[in-house]
């Protein structure tokens, strides 16, 4: 005689009901969480958009009425309006004065600077020249140590050069005179962007 093994059908079905009715309680606690959170920031702007309003019926009613008659104190609330539009006003014309000065670059004349060579050494050696043209006169560029030519003012530029630059960081032993492109943060940090592959 064989005897029965496993759960009983009723048993079985229970379980499977008991399964479906714990994924759907977590399906639905996560779509009323998902439901809840929208619907409080939606209630959040609605919050700040009220209380704007009402500041804004404040600031009318105490242009409209005098405010000696008025439970308002009219002059705290003037004030505190005229400070908004000041910061709002100051920070446009901030953006406004780094956007020209990113642009004024444009309105420079353009900088030319040469390299010459010693004509009383024996041998070849090259260097920035310092007379003969404007561009150390100019405040945009300045020459440092001798050897060292530096763009004071952030912006975009163009660099013509009669050499070739490469993204090789090793300097050429036999090259008289090397040119590079170095990158300086305001972290003092700098940074090698381009050297000349051949400048002699």
């Amino acid at each position: 005689r064989s005897v029965a093994t496993g759960l009983p059908v009723s048993m079985k079905i229970f379980m499977c009901l008991l399964t479906v009715f714990l994924i759907t309680q977590m399906i639905g606690s996560a779509l009323f969480a998902v439901y809840l959170h929208r619907r409080l920031d939606k209630i959040e702007d609605e919050r700040n958009l009220h209380e704007d309003f009402v500041f804004m019926k404040t600031i009318q009613r105490c242009n409209n009425c005098d405010g000696s008659l008025s439970l308002l104190n009219c002059e705290e609330i003037r004030s505190q309006f005229e400070g908004f539009v000041k910061d709002i006003m100051l920070n446009k014309e901030e953006k406004k004065k780094e956007s020209v000065e990113m642009q004024k670059g444009d309105q420079n004349p353009q900088i030319a600077v040469h390299v010459v060579s010693e004509a009383s050494k024996t041998a070849s050696v090259l260097q920035w020249a310092k007379k003969g043209y404007y561009t150390m006169s100019n405040n945009l560029v300045t020459l440092e140590n001798g050897k060292q030519l530096t763009v004071k003012r952030e912006g975009l530029y163009y660099v013509y050069t009669q050499v070739t630059f490469c993204s090789n960081r090793e300097a050429l032993s036999q090259a008289p005179f090397i040119v590079s492109l170095c990158l300086k943060s305001s972290s003092e940090s700098e940074r090698i962007l381009l050297r000349a592959a051949t400048s002699h």
